[in-house]
C-alpha cells in the first residue's frame, strides 16, 4: 500500500509539474490537445462540459486532484486556469520556482514568443487556482 501512494505521488508531482512547463497560450484547440497528449497522458478531456459563455476544453486527472481549463478567444488559446487541491500546493509552486521567475508568493513571469505572460496563484478554501495569461490581460 505504502508503495502505492509512493508511485501515485510520483505521478501527481510528474503531472502537475508539467503542465506549468508547457506553453499554451495562442495556441489552437488542435495544437493545445495535442501538446497535453504528448506531455499529460494522465490528464483527460472532459467532452461532456458546454458552457455557452466561454468557448473552453477541461481537462481533468484520475484522481480528481486538478482540473485545467483553457479558454478560447478567436479560435485562439487566450488564458488557462488549473484548480488543485492544496496536496500538490509545494510541487506546484516548486515546479513554477523552477521553470519561472517569481515576483512574490503568488505571482510568477515569464516569457515566450517575445511576450511577456503573468501566473498567479489564488487560495479559495477548498483549492488554489494558478491562473496564466498575457501580462495586462
Amino acid at each position: 500500500m505504502y508503495v502505492k501512494a509512493i508511485i501515485l505521488s510520483f505521478l501527481v508531482v510528474w503531472a502537475s509539474s508539467g503542465l506549468t512547463a508547457q506553453h499554451f497560450i495562442g495556441k489552437s484547440k488542435d495544437e493545445v490537445r495535442k501538446l497535453m497528449a504528448e506531455y499529460q497522458k494522465e490528464m483527460t478531456e472532459d467532452e461532456t462540459v458546454k458552457n455557452p459563455e466561454f468557448d473552453l476544453i477541461r481537462y481533468s486527472d484520475r484522481l480528481e486532484n486538478q482540473t485545467v481549463l483553457f479558454v478560447f478567444k478567436d479560435g485562439l488559446c487566450s488564458y488557462s486556469k488549473q484548480m488543485c487541491d492544496y496536496s500538490l500546493m509545494k510541487e506546484i509552486t516548486g515546479a513554477l520556482d523552477a521553470e519561472h521567475t517569481r515576483s512574490n508568493d503568488s505571482t510568477w513571469y515569464y516569457r515566450a514568443d517575445c511576450t511577456e505572460y503573468i501566473i498567479s496563484l489564488k487560495k479559495e478554501k477548498w483549492y488554489f487556482v494558478i491562473d496564466t495569461r498575457k501580462l495586462g490581460q
